[in-house]
C-alpha cells in the first residue's frame, strides 16, 4: 500500500506536475514513468524478501527436522521457488496498480486495467525473475547467509550499472534488465510482439536452467563437506532436474538462435563499438570522395504490401547536375536499387554496405534520374526502420527516401 501511495505521489510531482506543463496520465503514457520510477525498489527489495523467504526454516532444530524427513527434496524446492514467484508477481504489480489509482484520480475516462497489468507483467517481469531465480540460487547454494546476502545485493548492482551506462548491449546478455522497446500509442505493442515473446522465452528458459542448477546444489544436511556435496549434486544431475535443465536449455538455444537470426543476421543490430568501427572505416573510405550535386525536384511513389513487408520505390530526381561525375547516396536498411537510369540508359553503380555512388561520368549536364528500389524487411519491426507490420503501415517519407 505505502509503495503504491508512492508511486502515486511520484506520479503527481513528476509526471502530472512536470515543468514543461501538466501532462494526462493516459496508460500508455504513465506506465514507462512508472517502470523507471519503481525499477530499482523492485530489485532491492525483491532482495531482502526473497532472502528471509529461503532463511525462514534454518531456525535450529526445524531445519534438521525438515532434512531428515521422507518428503523429495523437490517438494521443497518447487514450493520455494512457486512462493519466489508469487512475490515477484506482487512486487511487478506495483506499479500498474499505482497507475491504475492515478488514471482513476485523475483521467477516469482513460481507465485501462489490462494495459498497466500487462506492461508490468508481460514486459518486466521477465527481467525481475532472472534476479530472483539468481538469488534462489545463491542462498540454496551457499550456506552462509551473510555472504548470499551480500553476493545478492553484488548481482543487483551490476544489473544496474550496467542498465545506467549500457556496458552490454545485446539483448540477451543483459539479465534483469527489460528488453528497450517503446509503446507507441498508434500500434501499441504490436512492432515488438514477436521480439519481446522471443526474448521472454529465452529468459524463461534461461530462469528454468538456474532453478534446475538451485534443485541441483540444493544443501540438505549441516555436516556437508564437498565432496558430499558434489556426490548429491551428481546424483540429482540424473534426475528430474537434470532432465529439467536439458530441456531449458534446448529452448534457450533455439530461441537465442532465432533471436540471433533476426536481429543481427537479417537486422541491423549492432554494438556501439562496432558501430564507431563502422562509421570510422566509411569516413576513411568515402569522405574525401564526397561531390556536390544540385537538382531542381522530384516526384517519388511508394507502394507498400504490408503483409509481406515488402514494396517499391520510384524515385526521379530531375535536372541533376553532378559537376564530379558521382552521386553519393546512404540506402536504408531493407532498401536495394533495381534499377537506375537515364533517358533508359542504364547508369553503373556501386553499393558497399548502406552507401551507394552512381557513376554519372557519361552523362555530362542536366538529366533526369530514374531510380528503383525494393524493400523487403525479414528482420522484425524495431525503432530503426518504418512501423512495417503485417496489420497496418506507419511510414514517414523521411525513412524511406533519406
Amino acid at each position: 500500500v505505502m509503495a503504491t501511495l508512492g508511486g502515486v505521489l511520484g506520479a503527481w510531482a513528476n509526471f502530472i506536475g512536470h515543468s514543461e506543463g501538466p501532462m494526462n496520465a493516459h496508460p500508455q503514457a504513465i506506465m514507462p514513468f512508472m517502470a523507471e520510477f519503481f525499477f530499482i525498489f523492485i530489485q532491492f527489495v525483491l532482495v531482502g524478501f526473497l532472502g528471509v523467504l529461503m532463511r525462514r526454516d534454518e531456525q535450529p532444530g526445524f531445519g534438521e527436522w525438515v532434512d531428515a524427513s521422507r518428503a523429495p527434496l523437490g517438494v521443497r524446492v518447487i514450493g520455494k521457488a512457486l512462493a519466489g514467484l508469487g512475490m515477484t508477481i506482487i512486487l511487478c504489480c506495483i506499479p500498474a496498480l499505482a497507475a491504475v489509482v492515478l488514471s482513476i484520480t485523475t483521467m477516469p475516462e482513460a481507465l485501462n486495467i489490462g494495459l498497466p497489468f500487462s506492461y508490468a507483467l508481460w514486459y518486466i517481469m521477465p527481467a525481475i525473475l532472472e534476479l530472483a531465480v539468481v538469488i534462489l540460487l545463491l542462498h540454496a547454494v551457499l550456506s552462509h547467509a551473510g555472504m548470499a546476502y551480500t553476493l545478492s545485493i553484488v548481482v543487483v548492482f551490476i544489473s544496474i550499472i550496467n542498465h545506467e551506462l549500457g556496458v552490454v548491449e545485446y539483448p540477451l546478455a543483459q539479465y534483469g534488465i527489460p528488453l528497450h522497446a517503446s509503446f507507441f500509442e498508434i500500434t501499441g505493442w504490436a512492432p515488438w510482439f514477436t521480439l519481446i515473446s522471443a526474448v521472454n522465452v529465452f529468459k524463461g528458459g534461461i530462469i528454468c536452467i538456474l532453478f534446475a542448477l538451485a534443485w541441483m546444489g540444493w544443501r540438505r544436511g549441516t555436516a556437508l563437506v564437498f565432496a558430499d556435496r558434489l556426490r548429491a549434486f551428481g546424483q540429482r544431475l540424473f534426475g528430474a532436474p537434470g532432465i529439467f535443465a536439458l530441456a531449458s536449455l534446448l529452448v534457450s538455444v533455439l530461441s537465442a538462435w532465432v533471436i540471433f537470426d533476426k536481429l543481427v543476421e537479417k537486422g541491423e543490430f549492432e554494438s556501439s563499438w562496432t558501430a564507431v568501427e563502422s562509421e570510422a572505416e566509411w569516413e576513411i573510405k568515402w569522405w574525401d570522395q564526397a561531390a556536390p550535386f544540385s537538382l531542381t525536384g522530384g516526384e517519388v511513389a511508394v507502394k507498400i504490401d504490408p503483409w509481406t513487408r515488402s514494396g517499391t520505390i520510384s524515385w526521379s530526381l530531375e535536372n541533376l547536375t553532378t559537376p564530379d561525375g558521382q552521386l553519393h547516396a546512404t540506402v536504408p536498411h531493407g532498401l536495394e536499387l533495381v534499377m537506375a537510369k537515364i533517358e533508359d540508359v542504364d547508369v553503373p553503380f556501386e553499393l558497399d554496405g548502406s552507401h551507394l555512388v552512381l557513376d554519372l561520368l557519361a552523362f555530362p549536364g542536366n538529366h533526369q534520374l530514374d531510380l528503383e528500389f525494393s524493400v523487403k524487411f525479414e528482420d522484425w519491426p524495431n525503432e530503426e526502420h518504418p512501423w512495417l507490420m503485417k496489420q497496418a503501415v506507419y511510414l514517414r517519407a523521411e525513412i524511406v527516401v533519406r
